[in-house]
């Protein structure tokens, strides 16, 4: 297997959390663990220096190379916090309608803050994708 640049870490996710400068990101971090946690049914842990992930799954790039990533994740960003959904947001079109103040990349979303958001839209996105890498992906 190929060797990514963020791997998972012996960290404390904790005291990541509490080493952020922000206090509404380590709130809503301290949220997103708990919610994230719940919801895959695996612990948390550091990816790199900046990645919050949960569970992982294996994959192979065109090249054929093989690879490990978080099966779902976060990362409190400068300004934002940033979710991995890694199959992408085509499966939430109407969700993304109702979820509140967000912004997307090819497979991030961007939220400013947790109250920015409704909370139960997000819990049925998080619930879905992780049953859809489930299905798709050999994860641990």
């Amino acid at each position: 297997m190929s060797i990514l640049k963020t791997r998972p870490t012996q960290a404390s996710v904790t005291a990541f959390i509490e080493g952020l400068s922000d206090s509404q990101q380590q709130e809503d971090s301290r949220q997103l663990l708990t919610l994230l946690s719940g919801l895959s049914g695996k612990d948390a842990v550091l990816w790199g220096d900046s990645l919050v992930g949960f569970g992982a799954y294996f994959y192979s790039n065109t090249a054929g190379k093989h690879f490990s990533w978080p099966m779902i994740a976060f990362s409190p960003r400068k300004g934002k916090l940033t979710l991995y959904f890694m199959l992408g947001f085509a499966a939430h079109q109407d969700q993304l309608r109702q979820l509140g103040q967000h912004k997307l990349g090819k497979s991030c979303l961007y939220i400013k803050r947790l109250d920015d958001i409704d909370l139960t839209v997000l819990r049925a996105m998080l619930s879905q994708h992780i049953e859809m890498m489930k299905q798709k992906y050999q994860c641990e």
